[in-house]
């Protein structure tokens, strides 16, 4: 099961990147589907990260909020969550908070996605973060 939600995720970033984001719409949501079937839930959060990050593309903000805190929701009741993943995950969070102007929930994002990528060594998501963190 991990390879047809890895190749369907593919498929969704392939579509991003060539603009078929109907395709990556679709492609996204059948990779979220095979993973709350099968049981995988890191892999459906991360599907979920994309999700978010689309939608907010599209203008659709609530949905990316929806998908990008149910991503959250996951990684945060998973031990072995892998911290980059988690801190990509509150980074799009964090994005569609400060496109519903909700600026409290994305300072919140914020600061905890930037100890995250601090922790791995990733210096260009602490910079990000810094960055909106120092606009409010």
């Amino acid at each position: 099961m991990r390879e047809a939600i890895e190749a369907a995720m593919l498929r969704g970033r392939q579509a991003r990147h060539e603009g078929d984001l109907a395709f990556a719409e679709q492609s996204y949501a059948e990779a979220v589907k095979i993973a709350e079937e099968a049981g995988e839930d890191l892999l459906k959060a991360k599907a979920l990260r994309h999700v978010s990050e689309l939608n907010r593309d599209l203008g659709r903000v609530e949905l990316a909020q929806t998908a990008g805190v149910e991503a959250v929701t996951i990684y945060r009741a998973k031990a072995e969550s892998p911290p980059l993943d988690f801190a990509n995950a509150l980074r799009v969070t964090a994005l569609a908070y400060q496109s519903a102007g909700k600026g409290p929930d994305a300072r919140a994002a914020w600061s905890e996605a930037r100890l995250l990528y601090a922790d791995v060594g990733v210096s260009a998501g602490v910079a990000e973060c810094d960055a909106h963190l120092n606009q409010a």
